[in-house]
């Protein structure tokens, strides 16, 4: 119900960062309920650093202890990427909040932690392997027909290829309480 969203630094320079959550925004927007998310970043001064996988849990986590001094009133906090996630769980697990039964949360990635965390975390599977297996076949194709006979006329490709994501559902989400403290 009251949700919100914790990423690294938005800045200029990070565009698929900003268009996930654009996307994200834009979901909740469509089903009228955009006053009903906050989205919070890390510092930009923070994306001078090289991420990495402690960078972005303890953004996560630091982020998550921000919203909860200030009494923002979330149901679930929603990361853009795993690593963050877990941060923002052991920073509510820290404060003695039950997860799902207080606040639901969810990554996006569906590492291989994902599944080995104390709880299995909800997370949104785009299939990077996947991406990456594909665009070295298309480096590779490009590369090959360099080669051929008839390399010095060679057509100018563009490929497009989307994957669909895919939510997998875990143990960090449920149901948001109602306001009396009903499920």
């Amino acid at each position: 119900r009251d949700v919100a969203f914790i990423a690294p630094p938005l800045t200029a320079r990070q565009h698929q960062r900003q268009k996930r959550v654009g996307g994200f925004l834009m979901e909740f927007e469509k089903a009228g309920l955009s006053d009903h998310v906050l989205v919070r970043s890390a510092a930009d001064s923070k994306d001078t650093e090289i991420p990495n996988i402690e960078s972005e849990y303890r953004m996560g986590y630091d982020l998550t202890v921000e919203l909860l001094r200030e009494g923002q009133p979330v149901t679930a906090i929603a990361a853009l990427n795993d690593m963050m996630a877990f941060g923002a769980m052991d920073a509510l697990l820290e404060r003695q909040y039950r997860i799902p039964g207080d606040i639901s949360v969810v990554g996006c990635d569906n590492t291989l932690f994902s599944r080995f965390h104390t709880i299995g975390l909800t997370t949104v599977e785009h299939f990077v392997d996947q991406k990456g297996r594909d665009a070295c076949d298309i480096i590779m194709k490009k590369i090959l027909s360099q080669n051929s006979q008839y390399s010095e006329i060679q057509p100018i490709s563009t490929y497009h290829v989307e994957y669909e994501p895919r939510l997998i559902v875990r143990g960090t989400t449920s149901y948001a309480k109602t306001k009396k403290g009903k499920n």
